[in-house]
Formats: C-alpha cells, sequence, structure tokens
C-alpha cells in the first residue's frame, strides 16, 4: 500500500549526491527571495489600503429614526419671538425635539429660555400665561414671559393685543440686542421635510410697527444627521455665516452610508437667499435617500492569500526555468 503511495509522489527529491551548488545558483536564489519579498510586500500593502468600492442597497422600511443635531445663532432675533415649526410630508407636527432656546447679548447667554423664568409678585399678583401654564401656579408677569410659555408648549404665539402683559410694551426698546442659540436635536422619521424659523405673530407685530427691528442673520454652528446612537459626521453648514439677507432656504441631500460596519450620513446642500424686506425665515429642508451606499474594500482577504501564493509559486517556478537557462 505504501509503495502504491510513494509512486504517485509528485515531488520527487533529487539525491545531495546527483546535485551541487555553486555560487551563482546562491546569487540567483538571492535575487529571487529578494524579489518575492518586494512583491509580498506590494501585496501586502494594496491589501491593507485597498479603495473602497461602492454597492447600493435599498432600504426597505422607513419605520426607524434619524436625528438631526440643530446648532444656529440668531443674533437679532429674541427667544421669545423665535418659532420653530417642523413639518414632514405626511404632515407629521409633533416630533421627540428636544430644542433649547438661550438667549444671548453680545455673544452671551443670558439663561436657559426653554426653562420657565418667574420674577418675583408684583403687587398686582401673579400674571396669566393664558392657559400655556407649564406647571400649576406659573406666573407670566412679562410679555416675555407669555411668549417663553407659549414657545414651550409649541402653541402658535397669542395676539399682543389680547395680552394684558403685552398692550403697554414699548416696541422702541423692546429686545434691544437680544438674540438666540437654538441648540438640540430632533428624532424623526426618514422622510423629507423642513425645520422652519421665523417670528411668531407678537414679532410681526413689533416689525410691521419698526421694519429694521429684525434680519434674517443668523450662523450655523452645527448641522448633521445621524442614528440615535450612531456616529456624527460634520455636515457641509457647519460654520456657515449669512448676513442681510430675510428669506434662507436651505434644502439637504441626505444618503445614508456604511464603512467598516458603521453607519453615517453624507450631505450635501444648496442656498437661496433673498434680501427683499419682509418678515425674516430660514427654512432647513431636507430630503433623505432610500437607498443605501454601502463601501467594501476591493479586496478581501482570500484574494489577498492567493495573490500570495501565485507570488511565491510563480516565481519559484519561473526561476528555476531561468538558473537553468542561464547557469551551466
Amino acid at each position: 500500500m505504501l509503495q502504491k503511495i510513494k509512486h504517485a509522489d509528485l515531488y520527487r527529491k533529487v539525491s545531495s549526491d546527483l546535485s551541487h551548488q555553486t555560487v551563482a545558483g546562491g546569487v540567483f536564489s538571492l535575487v529571487s527571495y529578494s524579489i518575492i519579498c518586494l512583491l509580498f510586500l506590494s501585496e501586502l500593502y494594496c491589501y491593507l489600503y485597498s479603495p473602497y468600492k461602492p454597492t447600493l442597497l435599498v432600504e426597505s422600511s422607513l419605520t426607524n429614526r434619524i436625528q438631526v443635531d440643530i446648532g444656529i445663532t440668531f443674533p437679532s432675533i429674541p427667544c421669545a419671538l423665535l418659532s420653530i415649526m417642523y413639518a414632514d410630508i405626511s404632515s407629521e407636527y409633533y416630533t421627540k425635539a428636544l430644542l433649547h432656546k438661550y438667549p444671548i447679548e453680545n455673544g452671551v447667554i443670558l439663561y436657559d429660555a426653554h426653562i420657565a423664568h418667574t420674577e418675583p409678585l408684583t403687587p398686582k399678583g401673579c400674571g396669566s400665561c393664558y392657559g400655556a401654564e407649564l406647571y400649576e401656579g406659573q406666573c407670566c408677569n412679562t410679555c416675555e414671559e407669555v411668549m417663553e410659555a407659549y414657545t414651550s408648549r409649541n402653541w402658535k404665539a397669542p395676539n399682543p393685543e389680547e395680552v394684558d402683559q403685552c398692550k403697554h410694551k414699548s416696541s422702541e426698546d423692546t429686545f434691544q440686542g437680544e438674540g438666540c442659540l437654538v441648540n438640540g436635536e430632533i428624532l424623526t422619521r426618514k422622510i423629507p421635510a423642513t425645520i422652519r424659523f421665523e417670528l411668531n405673530n407678537f414679532g410681526k407685530a413689533i416689525m410691521s410697527q419698526i421694519p429694521l427691528q429684525f434680519n434674517g442673520d443668523h450662523t450655523i454652528n452645527h448641522l448633521g444627521f445621524s442614528d440615535p446612537e450612531g456616529i456624527k459626521v460634520p455636515g457641509p453648514l457647519n460654520g456657515r455665516q449669512v448676513q442681510d439677507n430675510y428669506i434662507n432656504l436651505y434644502y439637504l441631500k441626505v444618503n445614508p452610508a456604511e464603512k467598516d460596519d458603521e453607519r453615517f450620513y453624507e450631505t450635501s446642500e444648496s442656498y437661496l437667499g433673498f434680501n427683499t424686506l419682509t418678515y425674516p425665515i430660514i427654512a432647513l429642508s431636507y430630503d433623505i435617500e432610500p437607498i443605501t451606499t454601502i463601501y467594501k474594500p476591493e479586496r478581501t482577504f482570500v484574494e489577498f492569500i492567493v495573490s500570495i501564493c501565485a507570488i511565491i509559486g510563480g516565481w519559484h517556478a519561473l526561476s528555476i526555468i531561468i538558473s537553468k537557462i542561464v547557469i551551466r
């Protein structure tokens, strides 16, 4: 049995008595080993730094949520007069939103407008919030506090003429030098939507009396898209400053992507602005592609092993042929 297996040997060895070593053969062997090492290192480099090849995958469900991270500064619009509205193509107006408004003056944050503030009770007692109280016993003794209460509930601002705290307010010196910083995130569905920042009714009433009181100047500190627990990629609008435009329309194209088992969102943008004197509006519209781009390395580990075997075996066979021709 062993003899039959022995006859099937394809790798027969020549006895050392029938072969001899030469200096030329040694030099040729060293050159061959050097070439094999260089080719091996070249293949290893190509494998480790292989470019990524994009493939497309259509998402079958749109029920997953996406997180929109927002940070925008409005230097001339007070928080009490700033209205924020979200709406998507399914007419959904309510989302799990956590947006904080911070009144600022000369770039310094004054306080968190998301938290209800009440001044000490005046001799007149506790002012009414007109149904917008966040807790029992909340007082709204100033016009700003009434507007903040309505904003905290995402309600439409009341008519200033119907609010006692706003009737005797002087529009000429109202909110001079005060701005607003909006910061937070919105958790929404993966469908096209628009986020609008504009004056509420009280702000429009003031601007109708003093046209140049407010403008659409703003700075986008950060604006990005991510999964709730995914990695965040800086967006193309980060650090964008816009001045002298009252109407500012942004359109964002959001493309889901995946690389090295990490999911993120690539964003491209376009902008349209108008300096026509009107109520300032900043609208952020975005559209999320239902196709995910998956980046995979062009070369796999199996392909790398096959290439290494081809280099070693191929060059070894070629070197034997060349040595028989060159070395006599």
